[in-house]
């Protein structure tokens, strides 16, 4: 039985930003434009709200 080759948490780190740096160097100049405005948008509240979020509008019984 082999054992597993264990990883540092340091090497990982480096592992995964690596692996970020690839995907972002792939990524189309339309996808870049995208991210810069949700990143200035990151602000703002941008939660989805009523039936958009899955919950039900009810009228308030009194």
């Amino acid at each position: 039985m082999k054992k597993r080759k264990r990883e540092s948490k340091a090497e990982m780190t480096a592992r995964y930003q690596e692996e970020a740096r690839l995907m972002l160097a792939k990524r189309s100049d339309a996808q870049g434009r995208s991210l810069a405005v949700a990143a200035a948008a990151a602000s703002l509240d941008m939660e989805p709200v009523g039936r958009l979020a899955g919950s039900m509008l009810r009228k308030k019984t009194t």
